[in-house]
């Protein structure tokens, strides 16, 4: 079946069906999504669409799919989707915009619902071919709708008993999704799995890196990245698609709140930093615990970090209350050439292996 499924009146009929009685009830409605990247190395075009067919698929249903032609040629390094939003009855739904995609998945398992409440789940996959294989983007998004009211908050709270928080949720779910995917492709290659209040999870990502090389582009520029570097950059947007390119040739994904959470936490002063400049992430937004990246760098101890996610204030005009004290601009430069040495060093340690 060819097309393209990803309109919304196609992926979210359903969804719609049976939200709509809530929402107009001004309804209390949460979603959470995790995400993971596979690789089926070798794979047919055929074969790879159908072990990823048949993982989405369950309990007498059938995913949804829409395959194109291959790309040609094929090129060396697959694809990525873009996240987007889809708004139903002013509530957002996370999606993957996945166009240059060899196949694009859509699964929707029967939901439970009444006019108090609903939940349920929605499956989305997005596969790209590469020339040793293909990778398949997938996300998993669970909704729980609630009317307002007892009866809403009744329901809302039998449903989190029965089915656990998000975190458990979405771990029960995506583990059940990628072991029916490993059933038809048992040599299936797992890069990342991303669950919120859960640590980032890359069991595969070596074999995977072999079989997928960086970008040549972004290793030769890494050194002299711009802002990494301290020297002027030509524009915001050309530091920003620069900054994104090294994240991707790191195996990162420069709109991964969770995976700059994790880069902070092992103090990695360049992920941090390139996370940053790729301006895909919110480095105010609290995370599960409560505590800014700020907040969490300077529990970490680590000065270097708390300068990068410390937002840049405008400059004052006019000459220093005292002249005779070196200006701040003076100890920022000291500032920044310790970093940039230690990004150097990051950097060179993380392109010869560690050594």
């Amino acid at each position: 079946m060819t097309g393209n499924i990803r309109k919304t009146a196609t992926i979210f009929a359903a969804t719609v069906a049976i939200l709509t009685p809530v929402l107009t009830q001004a309804a209390n409605v949460q979603t959470a999504t995790a995400r993971a990247e596979i690789v089926l190395p070798g794979y047919t075009p055929s074969g790879a669409v159908e072990s990823v067919h048949k993982g989405m698929s369950w309990m007498l249903n059938s995913a949804q799919k829409s395959v194109r032609f291959m790309p040609n040629p094929i090129p060396a390094r697959p694809d990525e989707p873009k996240l987007a939003q889809i708004h139903v009855s002013g509530i957002s739904f996370p999606d993957l915009d996945c166009p240059t995609a060899y196949a694009e998945f859509t699964f929707k398992p029967g939901a439970t619902g009444n006019r108090l409440g609903a939940s349920g789940e929605i499956y989305r996959g997005c596969l790209y071919a590469f020339q040793k294989g293909f990778k398949a983007n997938l996300m998993v998004t669970t909704y729980r709708a609630a009317s307002t009211g007892l009866g809403g908050f009744l329901i809302g709270g039998i449903g989190k008993l029965v089915q656990g928080n998000d975190s458990e949720n979405l771990t029960r779910l995506m583990t059940r999704m990628l072991d029916k995917m490993r059933e038809n492709a048992p040599d299936m290659l797992v890069g990342n799995i991303e669950i919120p209040g859960k640590e980032i999870q890359q069991p595969d990502i070596t074999a995977i890196h072999a079989l997928i090389p960086a970008a040549p582009e972004s290793i030769a520029a890494a050194p002299q990245t711009a802002t990494a570097m301290g020297l002027p950059a030509a524009s915001k947007d050309a530091a920003m698609i620069e900054a994104r390119k090294n994240l991707n040739a790191m195996g990162l994904a420069y709109h991964s709140q969770d995976q700059f959470i994790a880069a902070i936490k092992r103090r990695d002063e360049l992920a941090v930093k390139l996370f940053v400049e790729a301006s895909g992430v919110d480095i105010a937004a609290k995370d599960v615990s409560g505590k800014t990246p700020k907040e969490l760098a300077d529990g970490l101890g680590s000065p270097a970090l708390v300068v990068l996610l410390t937002p840049a204030q405008p400059a004052e005009s006019g000459p220093p209350e005292n002249p005779t004290k070196p200006t701040s601009a003076m100890s920022l430069a000291e500032k920044q050439q310790i970093m940039q040495q230690r990004i150097r060093e990051q950097m060179m340690r993380q392109m010869g292996g560690g050594q």
